[in-house]
């Protein structure tokens, strides 16, 4: 073997965009606008990379489309922050996204900011002299400071800036300047901020209170300390602020001297009293939300109080929040008011939330005024008495046409939605591809299209290749735990096995035709081929006799070059990362090195390195190009035109520019035939070197045929059809060809089978909106079983919706295998990645950074094209970017869901026009104003409570410790044992700790407003993941409401309820049938007995198949429990 050696080739600077060139990646970091201040030095903006986009002439706060008025009046309020005016005649208040001014005497309050169209509105503070009022604001496209006079005139920026969020602003007591926490954006965009306290004057100079250190993007949960809530002394010579770990522990108030700069602690945070072990998700027991008396005697502040129970209605918690005062002259603690609204000390940053509503002093220091159980109260320091302050307010706001996608699900014989590995044979008379689990094979001129032949129908075929001759096809067999390198003689129509002792990706001949090269993982269960495990190796096309070239390598696609050179890519190695740059390879730690070895595995090159996140290269047979797939197009650099052993630093505007082939999505690229191939979903496009750009595009010939099956009666079952609230009622579904032609009174004797259903019930089958399924590496290297499918499919879910899977692309293959009936599993939806503004490499970011509502075009293009329907706008800076998103949607027919976030976040995405949203609202309890205004907007609220108050008081820790999973003969029957034994939780915590009722409960009255609610499982636990966030939706909802929730609400949230979601003449057969009714318990749904896709019955525990054909499930490729232990032989 040769030993690796400098690289002679560049680094690959991939420059020119469709729409936006190098230089357009300069307005990553411009400003709003000339007046904008950009708190980072351009190495700090780099090193940060996150997309915080400049909206230009773009007005945010404009409703767009057909606009809906949303108009209520309201007497309470969710999570109000209020202040009061120096003469405490009158008072503010922040409610759905508006300022409010109310007379202190109460009754009708005033919208002063009515005319800002569908900006936020929140965290007002009026100034010392009573004149003016600064409150945050996001209607020029970021979250910034503005000001106002006293009665809602001649509003007006005091600080904006597109890559920083401003929240909490306090005025300095002589009214020149305002304090405010600022959230800085990371390489982790908005989502995990770097949180620092600012102080800006009227006249816009800035300065931080303290310097920063390290960014809070350096880990998923690890980072800088977080700084919020200033409070100022009324000398004005110092400031009381919280601050907590980036993870939002060890939660303190400390004290600032802004004359000398020194910082002291006032109060602790928790402290544990052990030695060496603690909880692996402790409560956050700290202090929070410091507020200063006007005299300076005084400091209020919240902390909570474990055990002492809370009721809201029937619903209680069993730890209360207490506004508490302390006497700074004597140090001594009183608590004041008991209970407040929730703290939000649990919840984990990316929510980005003030801990508390905001509250103040009355002027005179005898009373404080705050938001409790939506109301707004005035409590007595001396005596602890509590006034409530009545107030009405008029919600008045016309916002943005919502995305929504109406449409039926395509049944009918169709392309794929992803074809992989296009390959063309040397004479130019063969293309070759795989797609819905097969390997095709056509004519290039003429109409003839054929599958290569399988030892086992039921398996699956990949990675094709075209031997130099094209009389033969090379291709991988794969059952699941191994896989054969089979070679097709075209001429012949048969096939020959060369190897089936391991399993085998990225096939390749020799330039003579002899020998086929692939990488070669270790034959057994349980594999991990994301792991650097594999070999290269070349297997004899005579007699299979292999040779290992190379070990300890990672899988992808190889190129032979024309002197015999076996290329691939693959991570950095050690010497390509100390050529690179060690700051940039931690900023970008996917980046790739493209390699060549000669025939013999030695003499390994660098040839390449490239930065960022690489799905996959090809380098031409004459070594001077090469091909790189890179958010999601493909990419042609000349390699020829290198400068010698030259470094390109990537971050300048040097090195070898590419040319850009794709914008609406290119995959899988490889040469062939003289020309270069690739996959664009269902079509391949090639061009010839020296062509300029594509020179054509072909449609594939290749169709997938959904299963047909004949006419099947269910009979004597009792029938919830979820089309109107009426009970169950016995009757019979009749089916024919995968559809329901009759419900209710059906004559089922010309049925071809009946089954006897009498005692069951039978719903429409259920719907999980949050499924991630698509987990596991990224090469997609897929046989025919899948443990995620089949137990979210055992468990009546007959169709997924996978909202982000990172890009797995090989997930939109998956779906393809499933509708051609390759693979057993849910009617599954994959919308690929998230649309969002990660820097390059964080997380797997591979996305053009998102500038323009053009980008934001190519963006939904390419997913819609791969068969997504609902667009996943991912935590994106500004709402700028999140209304592109949207609109890019309307234009194409889809839906929008997003990332919850905090509050007026979701707010804001609503009015912009987005279907719904995931994740839980975490202000609980949730009171009218933002019940009803979600439901009037016909929102979908996707809760995925079994995840929520994540990372304090998982809701997994709620399911999990009622029962040990091991003892769940579902889980235990299909889970890997390993993956299985990982996932145990063993934290037993009372009911009354979780705030999962309160979260079920704000999401029914959302509902009662009329907006819907949808089931999802988060891929926790597959299969009872979803299961159990209907478990948890129904400790504050109905059963009939919670079933709602899993079928037709999830079915109108994908626009697919014509054809899902309830039991009706005309609609798809998905059907789960349970053996106790889910309407007096959804305890009863774990009692599924039949599940029924398309007309398909299977087995609700083994998945084998009963009809139209007795097929057993038959062998996982996977050890279980029972594998591993003999327990369940």
């Amino acid at each position: 073997m040769g030993g690796e050696r400098n690289a002679s080739r560049p680094f690959l600077q991939f420059g020119p965009m469709s729409r936006f060139g190098k230089s357009g990646l300069a307005c990553l970091v411009a400003c709003l606008a000339a007046a904008m201040l950009n708190p980072f030095t351009p190495a700090e903006a780099q090193s940060l990379g996150a997309t915080c986009a400049v909206p230009g002439d773009w007005d945010v706060s404009a409703a767009r489309g057909k606009t809906r008025l949303i108009r209520f009046e309201t007497d309470e309020g969710t999570d109000m922050s209020v202040d009061v005016s120096p003469d405490s005649s009158w008072l503010v208040f922040d409610l759905v996204g508006h300022v409010y001014r109310l007379p202190l005497s109460g009754g009708r309050a005033q919208a002063l900011t009515q005319d800002s169209g569908i900006a936020l509105n929140y965290h007002p503070r009026i100034s010392p002299d009573g004149l003016t009022i600064v409150f945050v604001s996001d209607r020029a496209g970021n979250d910034n400071l503005w000001l106002m006079d006293a009665d809602g005139s001649n509003p007006r920026p005091l600080l904006l800036d597109s890559r920083s969020r401003m929240v909490e602003p306090v005025w300095l007591p002589d009214g020149t300047g305002v304090l405010f926490t600022r959230l800085h954006v990371t390489s982790y965009g908005i989502y995990r901020s770097e949180d620092r306290l600012w102080k800006v004057t009227l006249d816009g100079q800035t300065e931080p209170l303290l310097e920063k250190d390290q960014p809070a993007g350096t880990g998923r949960f690890a980072g800088s300390e977080r700084l919020s809530w200033p409070s100022v002394t009324p000398d004005g010579r110092q400031v009381y602020f919280g601050r907590a770990d980036f993870d939002g522990s060890n939660r303190e108030v400390h004290r600032l001297d802004l004359a000398n700069g020194n910082r002291d602690r006032v109060t602790p945070g928790y402290l544990s009293e052990t030695c060496c072990a603690s909880s692996a998700v402790p409560d956050i027991t700290g202090v929070a939300a410091p507020e200063v008396s006007p005299d300076g005697r005084f400091l209020a502040f919240v902390r909570k109080l474990p055990g002492v129970p809370v009721q809201y209605g029937d619903i209680e918690l069993d730890s209360a929040t207490g506004l508490w005062i302390r006497d700074l002259q004597t140090g001594q603690e009183r608590l004041l008011m008991a209970p407040i609204t929730p703290d939000l000390m649990n919840q984990h940053p990316p929510w980005q939330v003030r801990v508390l509503p905001g509250y103040d002093w009355a002027a005179d220091g005898e009373s404080i005024f705050l938001s409790e159980g939506g109301g707004i109260r005035r409590v007595w320091l001396e005596t602890g008495a509590v006034e409530t302050i009545e107030f009405v307010a008029e919600v008045r706001r016309s916002i943005s046409e919502q995305a929504r996608r109406v449409g039926k699900l395509d049944t009918q014989p169709r392309p794929p939605r992803l074809i992989r590995w296009p390959t063309l044979s040397e004479d130019g008379q063969w293309l070759a591809y795989s797609a819905a689990g097969d390997v095709w094979l056509e004519l290039v001129s003429g109409p003839a299209v054929l599958k290569a032949p399988l030892a086992d129908t039921a398996n699956t075929a990949l990675s094709p290749a075209f031997s130099p001759d094209s009389a033969q096809l090379a291709f991988v067999e794969m059952d699941g735990a191994r896989s054969a390198v089979s070679v097709f003689e075209i001429a012949g129509k048969s096939a020959r096995v060369l190897r089936n002792d391991a399993i085998y990706f990225g096939l390749h001949w020799d330039r003579e035709g002899e020998f086929v090269y692939a990488f070669r993982y270790p034959p057994g269960l349980d594999w991990r081929p994301e792991s650097g495990l594999w070999s290269l190796v070349r297997i004899s096309a005579a007699d299979g006799a292999i040779q290992t070239l190379l070990t300890n390598q990672f899988a992808n696609p190889l190129s032979v070059t024309a002197d015999g050179r076996i290329g691939f890519h693959r991570p950095w190695s050690p010497v390509s990362r100390d050529r690179y740059n060690t700051s940039r390879a931690t900023l970008v730690p996917e980046g790739r090195e493209y390699v060549t070895v000669s025939a013999d595995g030695g003499d390994l090159r660098i040839e390449a390195v490239i930065p960022g996140v690489v799905q996959g290269a090809a380098l031409s047979p004459d070594g001077r190009q090469l091909a790189v797939e890179q958010r999601q197009d493909i990419y042609l650099a000349d390699l020829a035109l290198a400068d010698g052993e030259a470094t390109v630093d990537i971050l300048t505007d040097g090195g070898v520019d590419a040319v850009r082939l794709s914008n609406d999505g290119g995959y899988y690229a490889s040469w062939s035939a003289g020309a270069l191939l690739f996959a664009s979903a269902a079509e391949i496009r090639s061009l010839r070197p020296g062509a300029g750009g594509v020179t054509s595009s072909r449609a594939v010939k290749a169709r997938i045929e959904p299963p047909r099956p004949g006419t099947l009666a269910l009979t004597n079952g009792r029938i919830i059809t979820m089309a109107d609230r009426a009970p169950p009622a016995p009757g019979s579904i009749l089916i024919d060809g995968g559809r329901i032609v009759c419900v209710g009174d059906c004559d089922v004797s010309a049925a071809e089978h009946a089954i006897d259903l009498k005692g069951a019930w039978i719903t429409p089958g259920l719907i999980d909106m949050h499924a991630h399924l698509h987990r596991g590496p990224a090469i997609g290297v897929l046989g025919p079983k899948s443990y995620r499918h089949a137990l979210t499919l055992a468990y009546g879910f007959t169709t997924a919706n996978d909202p982000s899977n990172g890009m797995r692309k090989w997930s939109v293959a998956l779906t393809d295998m499933i509708d051609a009936g390759k693979m057993v599993g849910p009617r599954t939806i994959s919308n690929t990645e998230a649309i969002t503004t990660y820097a390059e490499g964080v997380n797997g970011q591979n996305l053009d950074p998102l500038v323009s509502l053009d980008v934001a075009r190519d963006h939904v293009t390419r997913k819609r094209r791969l068969g997504g329907i609902l667009m996943k706008e991912y935590r994106n800076c500004t709402r700028a970017q999140r209304q592109w998103i949207v609109e890019a949607a309307k234009e194409q027919g889809l839906g929008v869901t997003s990332e919850n976030g905090n509050l007026n976040y979701t707010l804001s995405k609503v009015m912009d026009g987005q279907t719904g949203w995931e994740h839980m609202l975490i202000n609980v309890p949730l009171y009218r104003d933002i019940t009803e205004f979600f439901g009037r907007a016909k929102a979908t609220y996707s809760a995925t409570i079994s995840i929520s108050d994540y990372p304090h008081a998982n809701g997994l820790d709620l399911f999990m410790s009622r029962q040990d999973i091991l003892d769940i003969a579902k889980l235990r029957h299909w889970y890997p044992g390993l993956e299985l034994l990982a996932r145990r939780i063993f934290v037993n915590r009372p009911q009354t700790h979780y705030t999962i009722p309160l979260i079920a409960r704000g999401a029914a009255h959302i509902k009662e407003a009329g907006g819907t609610v949808a089931v999802g499982g988060h891929g926790e636990i597959f299969g009872a993941g979803g299961l159990w966030d209907m478990q948890a939706l129904a400790t504050g909802m109905s059963p009939r409401q919670v079933l709602e929730a899993a079928t037709i609400d999830g079915a109108r949230f994908m626009g697919l309820g014509d054809d899902l979601g309830t039991i009706e003449a005309g609609k798809m057969a998905d059907l789960a049938v349970f053996e106790a009714n889910p309407l007096e318990t959804i305890d009863n749904v774990e009692r599924v007995r039949l599940v029924i896709k398309g007309g398909v019955v299977y087995d609700a525990f083994t998945l084998d198949q009963l009809w139209p054909e007795t097929v057993p499930y038959g062998f996982k490729p996977w050890r279980t429990i029972g594998d591993m232990s003999g327990r369940d032989r």
